[in-house]
């Protein structure tokens, strides 16, 4: 009785998982590395422009809004994996911020929480403050306050008016984190504008982004 319960919990568990990829869909599959291709990209050019925000999570944001949350989340969560590989390694400690970010939009997405610019000026201060609380603790406890990103200079600035470490870190964040997920969300939807409702209708949930294209 023991092994057939181990057997039928070992099926429950592969079931679920075949479950999830289906969720997904192949549409969903396809646009996760073109998702990660989008903010590694829009990261290196804030880099090269020394700009105090990141825009590294337009597509986690993109993939989020038409796939879900479990879509999302995977392309932050890879995007920081590939940067860490590929160009920084002070990026794979901020991976879970890119998968709360990724979450989050895509958990919007699936209430259909797009359906106006209000409601998307809401999800993206939403963004911004998960953002935050994320981030900062990260930026703190791992580097100090100095990430070697473009807000640490903002940090600085800060830090020589007097204010303590974590009072500098999380008004840096505010900051840069609110223009910057804002922006992200902004350009998202309107990238999702441009595409055309045959193809948004393959996507988990193109039908509620329709909604989107007309407002």
């Amino acid at each position: 009785m023991y092994h057939n319960s181990m057997r039928n919990m070992s099926w429950g568990h592969k079931y679920k998982g075949e479950n999830r990829m289906k969720k997904l869909g192949m549409m969903s599959l396809l646009i996760i590395p073109i998702g990660i291709a989008i903010n590694v990209v829009c990261r290196q050019v804030t880099q090269m422009l020394a700009l105090p925000i990141f825009l590294d999570t337009i597509g986690t944001v993109l993939v989020g809004v038409l796939t879900g949350p479990i879509g999302g989340m995977i392309t932050g969560l890879l995007t920081n994996a590939v940067r860490a590989a590929t160009v920084n390694p002070v990026s794979l400690y901020f991976a879970p911020v890119s998968g709360v970010i990724g979450l989050i939009a895509g958990l919007a997405s699936k209430n259909n929480f797009y359906s106006n610019w209000i409601q998307i000026c809401i999800v993206g201060l939403v963004l911004a403050l998960a953002g935050v609380v994320t981030a900062t603790p990260i930026a703190v406890i791992a580097f100090g306050g100095a990430d070697g990103s473009g807000s640490s200079i903002v940090t600085g600035f800060f830090l020589a008016t007097g204010k303590g470490i974590w009072q500098s870190v999380f008004s840096s964040k505010i900051i840069t984190e609110t223009v910057d997920k804002i922006l992200s969300l902004i350009v998202a939807i309107v990238i999702i504008k441009s595409v055309p409702e045959s193809t948004l209708v393959k996507f988990p949930l193109g039908m509620n982004k329709i909604q989107i294209k007309k407002s």
